[in-house]
């Protein structure tokens, strides 16, 4: 897909959604926050890379008196931060960012990186923007969780990018990068990061083929259920979270 066919889709992505259902509003869990708020302080110059229409972390960001700034390659998402009242900039797809190197301490890209064609550049740009000792912090699905292990198992494959193309139509979804811990690890390794992290959520049986439709009094006994074997997402990330979360010093 070539540059101007990526930007015509985000650009549709962040305006109408997909099949009715739309990326726009969904905020940070608390997990999340959590380790935002290891990284980011008052004062503390951010970049949200991939800042889609700000709701993720844009307001958390504000509300811990950082200086935030979000950058998306959709220029319909950049606007949807402005109008919040959040500071953000469009890049093209394929070019440089239109920033000064050793400008921030802290970038943040959640949910991103399985969307990027070529992650190549926009990790060497983070990297430069970076300040000496900055931090990259941010999460990627889990493409080798249990879930979609017993999906493959029965003959699906799941990109995870949204409802209506995840199952239905995967060869329409957003998601085109994919990962586990190892290549992530290797991944940013391989671009520069002197330190590298990947941890994982709580698992949770509610994320699993099926249960995952489950609503209501029967969802969030499920919930409940999972806490006792909650802890195996953190001990063994690469089978049971669902996300990978990444944590990378310059």
């Amino acid at each position: 897909m070539s540059s101007q066919s990526r930007a015509r889709y985000y650009e549709e992505y962040w305006g109408k959604g997909i099949a009715g259902w739309t990326p726009k509003g969904v905020t940070a869990s608390p997990m999340e926050q959590a380790l935002v708020s290891r990284f980011v302080r008052a004062g503390s110059r951010v970049l949200d890379f991939g800042c889609g229409d700000g709701s993720h972390l844009g307001d958390l960001a504000i509300s811990m008196q950082a200086s935030y700034l979000g950058m998306d390659v959709s220029q319909a998402a950049v606007e949807l931060c402005k109008k919040k009242g959040l500071n953000a900039v469009h890049r093209e797809p394929d070019a440089p960012f239109p920033l000064e190197e050793n400008t921030f301490d802290c970038v943040v890209s959640f949910e991103v990186f399985e969307h990027v064609a070529d992650l190549e550049l926009p990790l060497l740009e983070i990297l430069r923007v970076l300040t000496p000792g900055g931090f990259l912090v941010g999460s990627v699905p889990n493409s080798v969780h249990l879930s979609n292990r017993l999906l493959m198992a029965v003959g699906y494959f799941s990109p995870g990018g949204s409802p209506e193309t995840s199952l239905k139509a995967p060869w329409k979804d957003p998601h085109i990068r994919f990962f586990n811990k190892k290549s992530l690890l290797a991944f940013l390794g391989v671009m520069g990061f002197r330190e590298r992290r990947v941890i994982g959520s709580s698992f949770s049986l509610v994320e699993l083929p099926i249960i995952h439709r489950s609503r209501g009094a029967v969802r969030e006994a499920i919930r409940w259920a999972s806490v006792p074997v909650g802890f195996l997402g953190r001990l063994y990330p690469n089978l049971f979270s669902p996300r990978l979360y990444f944590i990378a010093k310059k």
